[in-house]
C-alpha cells in the first residue's frame, strides 16, 4: 500500500471501530440489560464451546463409490494438522484481538502439548480444555475431491457416543460463562451438547450457534432447542436444508418462529452469504454479500466456514451493521483458504480490515 492509501486505511479503520461498546446499538445486548452485570465486568468477548481435532486431508479426483477403487492423489494418513470447529474459531477470534474463553474437548492425545501452549500464548484459561486419557487416539479424515467437495470420516467415534464410558461428560463450570459477553456453540462431543445448552440458559448469555450436520451430537430434539435459544445461526446450504427438514418448515424465514433468533446467516461458499434478519412486526429482511476472493489461485476450503464465523462475530461484538459483519467474515475466510490447514493462515485484525477495505474501494471505483 502507498503512504496515502495507508493513511486512508488507518482513518477508515479507526472510524469503523467504536470507542466504547456501550454507544453501539448492537453492543447494548451485552450491557446489564441482558445479564444484570456492568459491561466492564465481562473479561472475555466469547466463550467458545466445541472440539479440537487432528485433521488429515486425503485428496481424490472423484468421491469414493461402492465397488470402485479410489486413488488418493494427495495427502496421507501419516500427516495431520490441528483443527476442529471449536479450535478454529477460538484461534480465529484470538488472531483478530478478541478475548476468548475456550471450552474444548479433544480425543487425540497428540494435541495436548500444542493446545496448552496455544492457551498460554493467547492468555486463554486452561480450565475449559478437557484433556483425554493419555492413550486416546482419533483423527478426523477429510476426503476432498477436485471440486473441493468434502466427505468427513471421524475415527474412534464409538468412544464419543452419549453412552460411552471412555470420555467423561465435561462439567460446564460457572466460571466458563460468568465473565463472557456471548457464547459461540459449535458441535461438541455428543455427551456435552445438552450440558452446554443448559449452561447457556442458566447464565442467560446470548448464543451464537455454528451448525454442522451431526445427528449424534445434535439429535433432532436438541437441535430444535438450540435453534429456539440462539440469537445468531450460521449454516451452509446443505445444513440449512437439514434444519428446515428437522423443523418441518419450507422457508428460512419460518426458522425464526417464536424463538430468540435475530440473524440467520447462510454461507454460500464462493458466492458469498445471505443474512436473514428479523425486523419489527416479524418481517424478515435479506442481505446478500459477495465473497471476497483470496489472493491464492487454488483455494483450500477446509476451515473456511469457521474463519467466516470468526470475522463475522468480531464485527458483531463490536457493533457493526450486518453487511459489514459479513464482509469481515468473508475477508477472514479468504485468508484461511489461501493455505492448507484451517488455522495456518489466520489474519490479524489489520490484515483482515485492509483486505475488506480494498474490496470496498474496488466497489466505489
Amino acid at each position: 500500500m502507498m503512504k496515502s492509501e495507508k493513511k486512508d486505511y488507518t482513518e477508515r479503520t479507526r472510524a469503523m471501530q467504536p470507542d466504547c461498546m456501550c454507544t453501539s446499538d448492537a453492543c447494548a445486548r451485552f450491557s446489564g440489560n441482558v445479564c444484570g452485570r456492568d459491561d466492564l465486568e465481562h473479561k472475555y468477548d466469547f466463550t467458545v464451546i466445541g472440539t479440537a481435532a487432528t485433521v488429515t486431508v486425503l485428496k481424490v479426483s472423484e468421491m469414493p463409490q461402492q465397488g470402485k477403487s479410489t486413488a488418493v492423489t494427495g495427502g496421507g494418513l501419516q500427516s495431520w494438522e490441528n483443527g476442529g470447529m471449536g479450535l478454529n474459531i477460538c484461534a480465529g477470534l484470538a488472531r483478530l484481538g478478541m478475548q476468548v474463553y475456550p471450552v474444548l474437548t479433544y480425543v487425540d492425545s497428540r494435541q495436548k502439548e500444542y493446545l496448552h501452549q496455544l492457551a498460554d500464548a493467547n492468555s486463554w484459561p486452561a480450565e475449559g480444555i478437557m484433556d483425554p486419557p493419555p492413550d486416546s487416539a482419533g483423527t478426523t479424515i477429510m476426503i476432498q475431491d477436485r471440486r473441493k467437495n468434502h466427505m468427513t470420516l471421524i475415527t474412534e467415534y464409538d468412544r464419543r457416543m452419549p453412552d460411552s464410558r471412555y470420555f467423561m461428560v465435561q462439567k460446564m463450570e460457572d466460571s466458563f460463562f460468568t465473565n463472557s459477553k456471548m457464547v459461540i456453540l459449535t458441535v461438541p462431543m455428543a455427551m456435552n451438547t445438552r450440558p452446554a445448552l443448559e449452561a447457556v440458559r442458566r447464565h442467560k448469555i446470548p448464543l451464537c450457534f455454528s451448525m454442522r450436520r451431526d445427528p449424534v451430537a445434535l439429535p433432532e430434539n436438541v437441535l430444535r432447542e438450540i435453534v429456539e435459544e440462539a440469537e445468531i445461526i450460521f449454516a451452509n446450504e446443505d445444513e440449512t436444508a437439514y434444519i428446515r427438514e428437522v423443523l418441518g418448515v419450507k422457508e428460512i424465514g419460518d426458522i425464526f418462529g417464536s424463538g430468540k433468533l435475530r440473524h440467520y446467516v447462510e454461507t454460500l461458499g464462493g458466492r458469498g452469504s445471505r443474512i436473514y434478519t428479523r425486523q419489527e412486526a416479524g418481517k424478515i429482511a435479506v442481505t446478500s454479500v459477495e465473497a471476497i476472493s483470496p489472493s491464492a489461485r487454488e483455494a483450500e476450503t477446509i476451515g473456511a466456514g469457521d474463519g467466516y464465523v470468526s470475522g463475522f462475530m468480531y464485527g458483531y461484538i463490536n457493533g457493526m451493521d450486518i453487511e459489514t459483519c459479513a464482509g469481515y467474515g468473508s475477508s477472514t475466510s479468504s485468508f484461511v483458504i489461501e493455505k492448507e490447514g484451517s488455522i495456518t493462515n489466520l489474519p490479524t485484525q489489520e490484515q483482515m480490515m485492509e483486505r475488506y477495505l480494498e474490496r470496498d474501494n474496488r466497489k466505489e471505483t
